[in-house]
């Protein structure tokens, strides 16, 4: 009977744990439609890494929400602006919502999945070659 009780308590302590450890999760990685500031420099890179300096960018962005029959509340907003030498636009952060693609001539990508926080603090995202 001792050995079913310490089974019992092992096992117990065994699921115990499972559940402290998917209530954590893992950590969330910080979102850059969470930026707190008016705007938001970005570094914009091929996806080789290498920066795509002085080139015209557009930004489209709205709530994410699916229309499927007008009138359709999804906040559509488009910006346009240009990279500086180095590749970094500056962007006003109120264009940034739960849908937002980011377009060159060349390149795309989603601003709100693929950007990342660099260790400095500075913003990336690496695109895809457009066909």
């Amino acid at each position: 009977m001792n050995k079913l009780i310490t089974r019992v308590a092992i096992a117990a302590a065994f699921l115990l744990s499972l559940a402290v450890c998917a209530q954590q999760g893992s950590p969330t990685r910080t979102s850059i439609i969470d930026v707190q500031s008016a705007t938001v420099s970005i570094r914009l890179l091929d996806f080789s890494a290498i920066p795509i300096p002085n080139t015209a960018v557009e930004i489209y962005s709205d709530n994410g929400i699916v229309c499927r029959k007008a009138p359709c509340p999804t906040n559509s907003k488009q910006w346009s602006g240009r990279t500086d030498g180095n590749g970094f636009v500056t962007v006003p952060t109120n264009m940034l919502q739960a849908a937002t693609s980011i377009t060159t001539t060349a390149y795309g990508g989603d601003l709100v999945k693929d950007a990342r926080r660099e260790s400095g603090g500075t913003w990336s995202i690496r695109l895809e070659r457009r066909d």
